[in-house]
């Protein structure tokens, strides 16, 4: 009896050392979006990337993992071409888009096009390990968009490895973003400014002038002045806007540009009053 029991014992032993076995898992597939502002009758064309993260949970696990990602067609695909889409007024339209590896010269990443990685720790590594790799998102044929605004999609991707007990998978998804027709117009334009600055001044000189931006809604724009700071007759100014980061609406935005001149500053005028001027350029990028 007590044989029978020791041996029942050893067999519970056995079978809790083989499920404590470690494995290597992929846990995650994140992707830089393919948000872009398309400009009417153009091709358009951005390198995007996407990274796996792997756990490998024992020294005994391989140090390698490979796998590969495919992508399908997008939520509004037609034939083998993506299709991003924008509702307005109860009307659908699209833009088309399609992602590529290597390049958008090269072949579509879709239907049996994967493209392949390898995650790697060192001999002694476990934890997390991650690999990179690189597509591109591309509108090849120019099209002019008929409806103002944001076209959308999302590319489901799957990813396929072997952790050596047959194939798993991962899923994983890359959101699309098309502001489309893309387009700002900066009107009416910054005026000019004029400071009066009385030598050694006790406080700060200060003056403004707006502009107005019509941008694509909801497309992002950023603003900058250059230089952003110069020197007149001596005396030291900065030049500042009251964002550097804005969002469209299609309608007309009032922004400001400020220029000041610090308190304290004698200048270098040699008569009683000097006049000089500088140039500075508003930039709008989308």
């Amino acid at each position: 009896m007590k044989m029978l029991l020791r041996l029942v014992m050893l067999i519970a032993l056995v079978i809790a050392a083989s499920g404590a076995q470690a494995a290597i898992t992929c846990t995650t597939f994140t992707a830089t979006g393919y948000t872009t502002a398309y400009v009417a009758n153009t091709s358009n064309s951005l390198q995007l990337s996407f990274t796996i993260s792997c756990n490998r949970g024992s020294t005994s696990d391989p140090t390698t993992m490979t796998y590969t990602a495919k992508a399908d067609n997008g939520l509004n695909s037609k034939g083998v071409n993506n299709q991003a889409t924008l509702v307005s007024g109860g009307t659908s339209y699209v833009v088309g888009y399609d992602v590529y590896t290597p390049s958008c010269g090269g072949g579509q990443w879709k239907g049996n096009q994967g493209i392949s990685g390898t995650v790697s720790w060192a001999a002694n590594q476990t934890g997390i390990a991650t690999d990179t790799q690189t597509f591109w998102g591309c509108i090849n044929t120019p099209s002019n968009p008929t409806a103002s605004g944001a076209y959308t999609d999302t590319i489901a991707v799957t990813v396929t490895y072997n952790p050596g007990t047959g194939n798993t998978t991962l899923s994983g998804t890359i959101p699309v973003t098309i502001f489309a027709p893309a387009n700002c117009v900066i009107n009416p334009s910054p005026g000019n400014v004029s400071i009066i600055y009385p030598a050694f001044s006790t406080l700060a000189q200060t003056a403004t002038t707006t502009f107005g931006a019509t941008c694509t809604a909801p497309m992002p724009y950023t603003l900058s002045v250059a230089p952003a700071a110069g020197t007149l007759a001596g005396v030291n100014y900065n030049v500042t806007l009251d964002t550097a980061n804005a969002t469209g609406t299609g309608n007309l935005q009032t922004h400001t540009i400020t220029v000041t001149a610090p308190s304290g500053q004698g200048g270098t005028c040699a008569g009683a009053t000097c006049t000089q001027t500088q140039t500075h350029t508003l930039t709008v990028t989308y």
